[in-house]
């Protein structure tokens, strides 16, 4: 998965690296994998103010979830 959204949405290898680290250290844990992935990347690179982000998540069939985050 994190292969095919770097190739579609043209990201490097290292913007993914928080949601690959919480994969390798703890396996799929579904829906939530996004708030581990969230505090890991938190814990990488706190973001400056007015930053923005992107948080998606595919789950079982075709289920998806996204939301743009801006912190304060």
């Amino acid at each position: 998965m994190h292969e095919a959204l770097e190739r579609e949405l043209g990201l490097s290898p290292t913007d993914l690296l928080a949601g690959r680290a919480v994969l390798k250290r703890a396996g799929n844990l579904s829906s939530p994998a996004v708030l581990f992935t969230l505090a890991e990347s938190l814990k990488r690179r706190p973001p400056r103010p007015g930053e923005w982000a992107f948080m998606g998540s595919f789950g079982a069939g075709f289920s998806a979830h996204a939301a743009l985050l801006r912190f304060p």
